[in-house]
């Protein structure tokens, strides 16, 4: 997100300067900033719902995730957020509110949950008990800490987004080819398989049983929730690797061939 107009908005309602310093932790003072946000049990059909959800809003002009920007300044959700508390705490709120308060019934109907089960920011999570970085920034690497179904990656300045397997997890998003890019089609397809042979030890299974009709329900019904996800983010570009490789240059150190093809 764009960041450098935070820094004049936080000072103007911070009296003893520790919400400023707080900001500068979380959101950093750089032109741009990363919000890292982890799910425990985000995948599938939930993951494109919410990847949905932030691309509605980033293509607003005037969406909160465009942080502290003159345009939100007095955004009457941010004050309800903050009005009582420290306001990147009331921020944090408010982004958590964006994710999870749904208001598409049909990713509900293909399969979606709803609700914050174990989720929170991880921005801070890099500083020790005297505010000093101490350990490992997923804002710079995104493959440091817990994964086990991929990442979302959503650049709200070019409205684009991304889904990713970043080289471990369990065997289903090790079906797409890792740190690189791919569609919110493409992620489900991984989770609702289209053909017999991607249904693996379940189709041998119900083979075994001759219980063709099952798996041809099943593929169907597959089909129509990846179609249906297809149709959804048809509006939204995907970024490139090179993009985001931009974004996360530690990540692409070692694969300048690889971007650059």
């Amino acid at each position: 997100m764009k960041n450098k107009e935070f820094a004049k908005d936080m000072k103007c309602y911070d009296s003893d300067g520790k919400q400023f310093a707080h900001a500068k932790r979380f959101f950093g003072s750089g032109e741009t900033s990363i919000l890292a946000f982890h799910h425990q049990w985000l995948y599938g059909m939930t993951a494109a719902a919410v990847c949905y959800k932030i691309m509605q809003e980033a293509i607003r002009s005037d969406h909160p995730l465009h942080i502290f920007s003159k345009e939100i300044a007095n955004c009457p959700d941010l004050v309800h957020y903050t009005r009582d508390k420290d306001k990147v705490d009331g921020y944090k709120d408010l982004v958590q509110a964006i994710l999870f308060i749904q208001d598409n019934l049909q990713f509900a109907e293909n399969g979606a949950r709803y609700g914050i089960q174990n989720a929170f920011f991880t921005n801070e999570e890099c500083y020790n008990e005297k505010g000093e970085k101490d350990f490992g920034d997923c804002r710079e690497d995104f493959r440091i800490g817990d994964n086990n179904d991929g990442i979302m990656i959503i650049d709200c300045i070019t409205k684009k987004y991304c889904f990713m397997n970043i080289g471990f997890g369990d065997s289903t998003v090790k079906k797409l080819p890792p740190l690189v890019p791919v569609s919110a089609g493409r992620y489900v397809r991984a989770y609702y398989p289209t053909t017999g042979k991607s249904l693996g030890s379940y189709t041998k299974k119900e083979e075994c049983e001759n219980d063709q009709i099952k798996i041809q329900k099943r593929l169907e019904n597959n089909n129509k929730k990846v179609e249906f996800v297809i149709e959804q983010f048809k509006m939204f570009k995907v970024l490139s690797l090179k993009e985001v490789a931009e974004i996360f240059p530690t990540v692409y150190a070692d694969e300048k061939e690889k971007v650059e093809k």
